[in-house]
């Protein structure tokens, strides 16, 4: 679709990364080594950490349920996609100690990014009919159905007493908790990241009706229930694919005992 306000939640990543000021991290630390990716929820849409005394430092001083572990093959796509993402947009590379993958500060210039392995989790879709998937068909699947969602919000848009002000749509409630439930069916690293990323750093509000519904909650219009936003919960992961960690027994603290004195504060 070529209006923003018509994209769906989900195919608005990049841009809500751009607005704000949360952030993922993905972990590899296969083989000895320490390799960390940072999603941006500010500035650039990835940075990353190749250096093990960068990766260290950032790790440490991160909240621990911010980041995921992720396998070697996941890590590599999803530096390759920044890659990719930054190359097409503004022409330039990454660094190892810490650098930027994605571009600078912008707003609208960030799309473009779909994620590794999927064809409908992005901006837009590069699907060529609807039973088109990626590779990661399970996780694909979750997110064609959420671009589905029969019950939208878009950008400017009033319904039963409820105005959306935002610049992007927004899903019912029903639409998001169905995404969260799909994902955590598939129980996999991948639907375990675009989980985190959509619930945990792009945090989009969800709309519902209010209940009980009173009948000063009527919308004088409509003559229906007025509807409210809810905020997100937060995504955990589930199944057998470990990674977010709850505390400073997960996944930061394991990766930084064997590295560096861990220290709680």
């Amino acid at each position: 679709m070529g209006l923003v306000s018509r994209l769906p939640p989900l195919m608005l990543l990049p841009l809500l990364l751009a607005t704000c000021r949360a952030s993922l991290l993905v972990a590899d630390s296969h083989d000895g080594r320490l390799r960390v990716v940072e999603l941006h929820g500010a500035g650039p849409t990835c940075t990353l950490y190749g250096d093990r005394r960068a990766a260290e430092h950032r790790l440490s001083t991160v909240d621990p349920r911010r980041v995921s572990n992720s396998s070697p093959e996941q890590f590599d796509a999803l530096v390759r996609a920044c890659h990719e993402h930054h190359r097409n947009h503004l022409g330039g590379g990454g660094g190892g100690g810490g650098g930027p993958l994605g571009p600078s500060p912008g707003g609208l210039r960030q799309t473009g990014f779909i994620y590794p392995g999927t064809k409908w989790c992005g901006p837009g879709s590069t699907a060529q009919h609807y039973e088109d998937l990626g590779y990661h068909e399970a996780e694909d699947a979750c997110c064609r159905e959420h671009d589905h969602c029969p019950a939208i919000l878009e950008a400017g848009q009033c319904a039963q007493g409820l105005c959306n002000n935002a610049i992007y749509t927004k899903s019912h409630c029903d639409c998001d908790a169905r995404f969260r439930r799909c994902l955590r069916s598939v129980g996999s690293e991948t639907s375990n990241l675009i989980g985190s990323i959509f619930f945990n750093v792009v945090q989009v509000s969800c709309f519902k009706e209010k209940r009980p519904c009173y009948s000063e909650d009527v919308d004088d219009r409509s003559g229906r229930c007025r509807m409210r936003f809810h905020a997100q919960a937060r995504y955990e992961e589930f199944g057998g694919a470990g990674g977010y960690a709850s505390g400073p027994s997960g996944l930061v603290s394991n990766l930084l005992s064997s590295i560096l004195p861990f220290r709680r504060r």
